[in-house]
């Protein structure tokens, strides 16, 4: 989990554009007035962990093959989803310059 009782761990809630905008949002939600603790990982949900390789170069960084329920892209967009249904965390989404969507000249309507 993201969010416990005292402590934030930053990890990967989206996976593009990368880190920076990771920590950015985690900071936004952990600022966002009246919601709980399981609500904000609610909103940060993480892929379940990969499965080490077991091919002759060793792991991947990338996930190649067919989409699941689990893969790092759906589950970044179930996490998307639920951004936006938060008041006023879309908004701030489209104002925010490392949103890849806002990045790639998409606008809080599209």
């Amino acid at each position: 989990a993201v969010f416990a009782p005292g402590r934030i761990t930053v990890q990967v809630i989206f996976n593009y554009p990368g880190f920076c905008f990771n920590g950015s949002l985690i900071a936004r939600l952990e600022c966002e007035q009246g919601l709980t603790v399981d609500e904000k990982n609610t909103m940060c949900e993480l892929p379940p962990p990969a499965t080490p390789a077991k091919e002759a170069l060793g792991p991947s960084g990338g996930l190649i093959g067919p989409l699941s329920k689990d893969h790092g892209l759906i589950v970044s967009l179930r996490n998307l989803k639920r951004w936006y249904q938060q008041p006023g965390l879309g908004e701030w989404l489209h104002e925010l310059r490392l949103f890849s969507l806002t990045m790639n000249g998409y606008t809080l309507s599209e």
